[in-house]
């Protein structure tokens, strides 16, 4: 929520954290590094990512999230600061991990990126 506060401040806008633009979960895994994960769970580099959430179950509530977003603010522009996971889902999804589509600007900034989506790429996800 850091990021969001400093850029609504400068903006004289509210922020309202939302759990669905969370980063994935990571189910038993959450909140370990790297190390912990390998010391707790050694198979966990085969197994994927054990009990946590996939990145398509993201990319699900991250979409469902915006599109609910978007329909609470029709008309309006909305600023939505969110994760690096997050963000490359809905790249993902629109096809932009690349490059630039329709619509949808990325801006490489070393890591993450900045996604800007209009709501008919949007509406057509899925």
């Amino acid at each position: 929520l850091e990021t969001a506060r400093i850029v609504a401040a400068e903006r004289g806008v509210p922020v309202t954290p939302l759990a669905d633009l969370r980063e994935k979960r990571f189910g038993t895994w959450e909140g370990l590094t790297d190390a912990e994960v390998l010391a707790r769970f050694p198979d966990a580099h085969a197994t994927g990512w054990g009990d946590g959430e996939t990145t398509d179950e993201m990319a699900a509530r991250v979409v469902a999230a915006l599109l609910r977003i978007s329909g609470e603010h029709p008309g309006e522009s909305v600023l939505v600061v969110t994760h690096g996971g997050p963000i490359r889902a809905v790249l993902r999804l629109c096809r932009a991990e690349d490059g630039p589509i329709r619509n949808c600007a990325t801006i490489g900034v070393a890591f993450p990126r900045l996604c800007i989506v209009s709501r008919p790429n949007l509406v057509s996800l899925g």
